[in-house]
């Protein structure tokens, strides 16, 4: 459209124009546009009726995507601490939303659903009361494995230091990932009662993405005997109790690996294997290797340093253990003696033998200073 043709389109739409100046009558006179004009206004339809379809596609995909339950990530989804101590983290308050329950909240902030609760005993698992906030144990004591390492130090040779190290503390079930200089912890579950995860120290020898899994003997007579259903082979899929990531343990036939049911994790609830949450294997495969080392430790009492103060922390032991309330509570007294004998820190003081007796009676697996 040239200067001129533009002109001589816009004059005759003047003439609607009434001595009053009233551009009202324009709507309601009919003007014949010149051919180019029809074209241009056709093509415009066109497009309008393109854009229309878009955004109707984009907002339907949006709703349904938003329909699927989102996981919000903090530091890749668990807690990570450079190694500057033996404490890591920090316990905090969350507002709950009116739908949760204690499943959906501690995946949400990346907990298992026992040390949820035993942080929250008075909170219903699935009816939680909104208007109360929620505590998220997110402060841990490092195990005596790692917190080794933290002492090492600087006599540590280049390779020790840089070596990966991955620790699964079956009382806690919580599993520690240290790579150089950050640790990185992931909730898990283990072993059932009568189907114990061992104690091991191993390493990895084979990863497996989109696994089948063949259940070995025990576990179908077991299930028959209980009335479970379960088949004989699960391929790769979402019905696959393995998930989509499997690392092998040594010559065993252990494996850390995912679930296609993740309101289990945090509790004993697998037949010896050590389950993770789907979003937490991902990041773990990517990072531990063929040749890495794994512990399996049993450590309900932990004790750590965090500048002039000890911290301990107790979970309720293994029913496989056998100790009992007394018997802890030695455990837990010797372990903070021999870290106060152990300290070169002149203001470290003495210890609270009464707040370590309530820690033991109670068993949250909080952390709290003792001395």
């Amino acid at each position: 459209m040239n200067v001129t043709s533009t002109i001589s389109y816009i004059k005759p739409l003047r003439a609607f124009r009434g001595p009053s100046g009233n551009w009202r009558r324009i709507s309601r006179a009919r003007v014949q546009l010149p051919g180019q004009f029809a074209g241009i206004r056709k093509q415009a339809r066109l497009r309008l009726l393109c854009l229309t379809v878009c955004l109707s596609t984009l907002f339907f995909a949006a709703a349904s995507f938003s329909a699927v339950p989102q996981i919000e990530q903090r530091e890749e989804g668990a807690s990570n601490s450079f190694l500057t101590g033996e404490v890591i983290g920090k316990t905090y308050q969350v507002a709950i939303r009116p739908d949760d329950t204690l499943h959906s909240v501690a995946r949400r902030f990346h907990t298992g659903l026992e040390e949820l609760r035993l942080a929250n005993p008075s909170t219903d698992t699935w009816l939680p009361d909104v208007t109360r906030r929620v505590t998220i144990p997110a402060q841990f004591v490092l195990p005596a494995e790692i917190r080794a390492e933290v002492s090492q130090g600087a006599e540590s040779t280049a390779t020790e230091s840089t070596a990966t190290l991955a620790v699964i503390n079956l009382p806690e079930m919580r599993l520690y990932l240290k790579r150089e200089s950050v640790v990185t912890t992931y909730p898990v579950s283990v072993g059932r009662p009568g189907w114990p995860t061992p104690g091991m120290d191993t390493t990895v020898t084979q990863k497996r993405v989109n696994p089948s899994w063949r259940p070995p003997a025990s576990i179908i007579e077991a299930a028959r005997k209980s009335g479970e259903k379960i088949a004989p082979l699960y391929l790769p899929g979402p019905s696959n109790p393995l998930g989509k990531y499997a690392i092998r343990l040594g010559q065993t036939a252990y494996l850390i690996h995912g679930t296609n049911k993740p309101s289990g994790v945090g509790v004993r609830a697998s037949h010896g294997c050590i389950r993770m949450y789907p979003e937490h294997v991902e990041i773990l495969f990517g990072r531990l290797l063929p040749g890495d080392r794994v512990a399996v430790v049993d450590e309900p009492v932990k004790v750590g340093w965090h500048e002039d103060q000890l911290f301990m922390e107790v979970h309720p032991p293994l029913e496989e253990s056998g100790l009992d309330d007394s018997q802890l509570l030695e455990k837990a007294i010797a372990l903070a003696e021999a870290a106060l004998l152990g300290s070169t820190n002149s203001l470290a003081g003495v210890l609270d033998r009464d707040k370590i007796g309530k820690l033991v009676s109670e068993q949250m697996g909080v952390p709290a200073v003792i001395n």
